[in-house]
């Protein structure tokens, strides 16, 4: 998992 996510909810929702 990358952990360059500035806002959790969004980019890590883009990521999946």
């Amino acid at each position: 998992m990358s952990p360059d996510f500035d806002d959790p909810l969004e980019d890590f929702q883009e990521y999946m």
